[in-house]
C-alpha cells in the first residue's frame, strides 16, 4: 500500500479525513453547491444567494452545506447549542454586531446542520465563499471571511476557518 499525504494508508478514514479537511477542496465544494442552488433560485427579489458554507466534520468525515438566510429559507431547526432555550445560552452574540441579524449567515446554517446531525464544534472545519450571480457566471471562486457576528460566536470554538475572520 502506498501511504497518502495524511501519512496514512490510502482507503483509510485518515486518509479520507485529509481529503475532507483540505481548503481547496472545500471550497470547490462549496462552489458546487452554490451553482446547484442558484439554477433553482426564482426571480423572486426574497431569495438572494450571495454567500455559502461548507462544513467538514473530521470525525464523522461528513460535509454540511449552508446559505445566507438559510435557517430562515428552510425553515431548519435552530441548535441549542447556536441559539439557546429557555434553560440553556447559546453562542450566538445577544446583539447583532453589524448590519447582519443573527442568525442569517451562511456559517450559522451550516454550522448548525452539522450540529443537529450530532457533530461536535471542535471537529468542524470551515470554508466560506462570495457566490454572487456574477462570481457564479463567471466560474470564480471568491473566499470570504466570517463576518462580526460569526466571529463572536464560532472563532475559537471550531477546528478551522478555511477563508479567515473579519477584523
Amino acid at each position: 500500500m502506498s501511504k497518502g499525504y495524511s501519512g496514512m494508508f490510502r482507503g483509510t478514514k485518515g486518509d479520507r479525513v485529509a481529503e475532507g479537511i483540505n481548503p481547496n477542496i472545500q471550497k470547490e465544494k462549496a462552489f458546487s453547491y452554490a451553482e446547484e442552488i442558484s439554477k433553482k433560485g426564482t426571480s423572486d427579489e426574497k431569495f438572494f444567494l450571495n454567500t455559502v458554507t461548507i462544513v467538514y466534520d473530521e470525525a464523522n468525515d461528513k460535509y454540511y452545506y449552508g446559505m445566507n438566510h438559510g435557517i430562515e429559507l428552510h425553515k431548519s431547526k435552530k441548535s441549542v447549542i447556536l441559539f439557546g432555550d429557555k434553560t440553556h445560552e447559546g453562542i450566538l452574540p445577544k446583539v447583532k454586531l453589524n448590519r447582519y441579524p443573527l442568525g442569517n449567515c451562511a456559517e450559522v446554517d451550516a454550522i448548525n446542520n452539522a450540529l443537529n446531525a450530532g457533530a461536535k464544534l471542535e471537529n468542524l472545519h470551515m470554508s466560506t465563499l462570495d457566490v454572487s450571480r456574477k462570481n457564479i457566471r463567471s466560474h470564480s471562486i471568491i473566499e470570504k471571511c466570517a463576518c462580526k457576528n460569526c466571529v463572536a460566536t464560532f472563532k475559537g470554538k471550531i477546528k478551522k476557518n478555511n477563508t479567515g475572520w473579519e477584523n
